[in-house]
């Protein structure tokens, strides 16, 4: 549950919905948090964990501080021992990120892997790995009692890299938050979505980071505006790794008044957005699921993105698809749905009805599955 304790990402989205959904379809279910910390304060973490979750899954929550000074920890030096979860207190341990406080488990344990990028995308496209946190999360993958995956690519990508069998991996599949959905009319999607600008928009929603594709993405829309110059890009997302190249692309290309990055905004500015977007741009270079594009289409906003990693799995036919390393390719994708006309309703259409297969009750009932089938071998 850490991932709840900050900003939510990717990562937090899904701990929250899975807790909560699992919560209420299984009522016996009863969680446990246990983590290291220097502050002994569990009042603390539960504060911070209870801004995320419903109040009736919080009521069954315990939290376990384990109090250690941080140069204790087995992330301080690499001949540390490892580190050790007892077995009593819980049945089952879940680890949903990729990064984890414990290397060896007395009780079973289930990991979520999210996606294998960096085994996919050249090394230049993803900031330089920790070889050693690399290593230690392949050991967790191979010695999990089961493997749960995102996507079905990410599947694919634990049987060709970590060897397990298909038996022990299961795709359990995200969704949209329930607080994406279709503008209740037209004209409250142009007043509401229209408030960061008076002119049309394409919207992009992620951090500013290397596989996101973003330098692509920004010189494919200087190529955009040569047809459509009243258009801005705005880019709802943190300043992260790449945004030095991305500013620097920006200030060549000209576009310092057309390009505008609003930072970290919140779920609800997030939907108003996408409710007066002319599209989500989605350029990136790989996606274990690829969240925001899904959660675009349930608000009915066209999605121009790539097939890249699970994209494709999860958007089907209900976007336009285009090649992320082609500026070229993305600037024609965007140029598409901008010129789209009465066209437009039949891919929104689309975009609704698809994202409308993807469940959060789906993906606790798949996952709730899961524990038991382990707790009763």
């Amino acid at each position: 549950m850490t991932p709840l304790t900050y900003t939510l990402t990717g990562v937090g989205v899904y701990v929250q919905q899975l807790v909560n959904s699992a919560s209420a379809l299984a009522p016996d279910l009863e969680w446990e948090y246990p983590f290291f910390s220097e502050v002994p304060s569990p009042f603390l973490f539960r504060r911070l964990i209870g801004r995320r979750l419903e109040p009736k899954t919080l009521s069954r929550v315990t939290i376990s501080p384990e109090f250690a000074f941080f140069h204790n920890r087995r992330h301080s030096h690499p001949s540390k021992p490892p580190t050790r979860l007892l077995s009593g207190r819980f049945d089952l341990f879940h680890i949903t990120n990729a990064q984890s406080q414990f290397d060896v488990f007395d009780l079973p344990y289930v990991i979520t892997v999210h996606d294998l990028a960096w085994m996919r995308v050249p090394p230049n496209e993803l900031p330089k790995p920790n070889v050693r946190g690399l290593d230690l999360l392949l050991d967790l993958i191979r010695n999990a009692n089961h493997v749960i995956c995102d996507s079905e690519c990410t599947r694919q990508d634990v049987f060709e890299f970590v060897g397990r069998k298909p038996d022990d991996v299961t795709t359990v599949l995200l969704a949209p938050r329930p607080g994406f959905y279709p503008p209740p009319n037209d004209d409250e999607a142009r007043v509401t979505g229209k408030k960061q600008t008076k002119v049309p928009y394409l919207l992009a929603v992620s951090t500013i980071e290397p596989r996101k594709n973003f330098v692509r993405l920004v010189t494919a829309f200087a190529d955009f505006r040569t047809q459509y110059p009243d258009y801005r890009l705005l880019i709802a997302g943190a300043k992260r790794s790449a945004w030095p190249d991305v500013r620097r692309v920006i200030k060549q290309l000209n576009l310092a008044d057309h390009v505008q990055v609003l930072g970290r905004v919140s779920d609800e500015r997030v939907r108003e957005l996408l409710w007066g977007a002319t599209a989500l741009v989605y350029p990136s270079l790989y996606e274990g699921f690829g969240l925001p594009a899904l959660e675009a289409m349930a608000c009915g906003t066209p999605v121009v993105c790539s097939a890249a990693g699970s994209l494709g799995e999860v958007v089907g036919d209900a976007a336009i698809i285009v090649d992320p390393l082609s500026t070229e390719s993305i600037a024609d994708g965007i140029k598409r749905v901008a010129s789209l006309g009465v066209c437009r309703d039949e891919l929104v259409r689309k975009s609704i009805d698809r994202a409308s297969r993807f469940s959060w009750r789906m993906t606790a009932t798949q996952t709730v599955d899961i524990y038991r089938q382990i707790l009763q071998r």
